[in-house]
């Protein structure tokens, strides 16, 4: 069975009155006015090969028409991956804490949920998010949000893949009356509109997440309340499910020596023997595993000398992962890798880490979010980021999410040998198939409870 791979992203703008004034009476407001429906639903993809069986699926027309049209959308999402990868360039260093802990992020997930941030600011707290976002004006935004859906919507007997989205609104508080248009349209994503702070609506938000999750973060998930100082909460959820193109064997894994900073401790290792290439540096060395139909999980090594936060800040471990077409030293051959089973889980505020990179302001009462709300007494409190991912001889698996609070303010015959040992401390990055940082992290130690 192939492995699912989950990354839920969750921004929760949480308001108080002077946000606008309560729309207890909102039946007699206009639509130009207020929200005065219940829910908005997106319109999602339809996919007429997904319950066909694997083995005949992927030598018939379907197969190959699938694959057609989604490296057609793959093509125009990549037009913008040096967005996504500036974008991890510069958060990456700083989320990835240098210390002796393991830790997981998600670029992509990041960069969605900011972007449907940004379009609720306005201003200059919107330029703010333009130039951590790589781009210069909402119109392209929305066309990279809406690429990017497109991009990794895909659910085939063989691979699984899919963006969703929702806004949650309180039923008391006048909102731009355009946002649900717009986030259905540009965002994809499902609008909702009920009492905040009720166990009903707080049920209907915890089945949603843990639905698109697969349950994979429930405890994470069940922790996010809609509360009743909440006005507003934005959801994008990312999922996968794939398998390695070249799956290891059960059979080679036992257990071997990770080297920890605190010492070596015993874990299972999984081993292959593949024709392949490890591309070199001064600094590191790099392996890509491919998965099925969609990215590669890319496992760095650092020299002597080099720190993870080093791999992190090199622009070349990033062009690397979205394209092999490098001028890096290439060493081809049968790659004898050993890898370690992951399993991996972190979580922490990021506020202080996107305040260094210039969004201070919109943590004080001179942010603008009048494209949410028409009153611009907002701000955002605390910016939180937790992700997970395991992997196996099947496959990966992984989650994340990030949650935004806000408040009110007033063929070969001989082949050389290369050894890929990560029995020591290594980054990883999981990319999609048009470039994009799925993923990425640092492992201290393999498995981490």
């Amino acid at each position: 069975m192939k492995k699912k791979i989950i990354l839920p992203c969750i921004l929760s703008l949480g308001m108080l009155a002077s946000c606008g004034a309560p729309a207890q009476e909102a039946e007699t407001h206009t639509e130009k006015e207020t929200v005065t429906k219940n829910s908005w639903e997106a319109e999602q993809p339809v996919f007429v090969s997904a319950e066909k069986d694997p083995q005949e699926y992927i030598f018939s027309e379907d197969y190959s028409n699938d694959m057609e049209e989604r490296y057609k959308k793959l093509e125009q999402s990549a037009v913008y991956k040096e967005q996504i990868r500036n974008f991890a360039l510069k958060t990456l260093p700083l989320l990835h804490q240098e210390t002796e802990e393991s830790t997981v992020v998600s670029p992509l997930n990041l960069y969605l949920a900011l972007s449907m941030l940004g379009e609720c600011a306005g201003g200059e707290s919107r330029e703010l998010l333009f130039n951590l976002l790589d781009t210069d004006s909402i119109e392209e935004l929305r066309t990279i949000s809406d690429l990017y859906w497109k991009a990794h919507q895909q659910l085939t007997p063989t691979v699984t893949e899919m963006v969703n989205n929702s806004l949650w609104l309180s039923d008391l508080y006048n909102f731009k009356s355009t946002l649900p248009e717009i986030m259905n349209s540009d965002y994809h994503a499902s609008v909702y509109r009920g009492e905040m702070g009720s166990q009903k609506f707080n049920d209907q938000f915890h089945d949603w997440l843990n639905e698109k999750t697969n349950n994979l973060l429930k405890e994470q998930a069940d922790a996010q309340q809609l509360s009743p100082e909440t006005s507003a909460a934005l959801v994008s959820a990312l999922y996968l499910k794939a398998a390695w193109a070249e799956k290891f064997s059960a059979d080679l894994t036992d257990q071997g020596t990770f080297t920890t900073p605190k010492g070596g401790i015993e874990t299972e290792m999984m081993h292959s023997r593949l024709y392949g290439d490890v591309f070199k540096t001064d600094s590191w060395s790099a392996h890509g595993l491919p998965l099925s139909d969609l990215g590669t999980l890319w496992l760095y090594l650092p020299e002597e000398g080099t720190s993870l936060q080093d791999i992190l800040s090199d622009p070349k471990a990033y062009e690397l992962a979205q394209s092999e077409e490098t001028d890096l030293d290439r060493l081809r051959g049968e790659v004898v890798l050993s890898v370690p089973k992951l399993d991996l889980k972190s979580g922490r505020s990021i506020a202080d880490d996107l305040k260094s990179l210039g969004l201070g302001s919109l943590f004080t009462a001179s942010a603008d979010f009048s494209n949410l709300c028409e009153e611009t007494g907002m701000c955002v409190s605390d910016i939180y980021h937790a992700a997970g991912l395991k992997t196996d001889e099947e496959g990966l698996e992984a989650a994340a999410f990030t949650v935004i609070s806000m408040k009110t303010t007033g063929i070969i015959t001989e082949m050389d040998e290369i050894e890929f040992t990560c029995d020591r401390p290594f980054v990883f990055i999981l990319t999609g198939d048009d470039g994009s940082v799925l993923m990425s992290g640092t492992v201290y130690q393999p498995i981490q409870k």
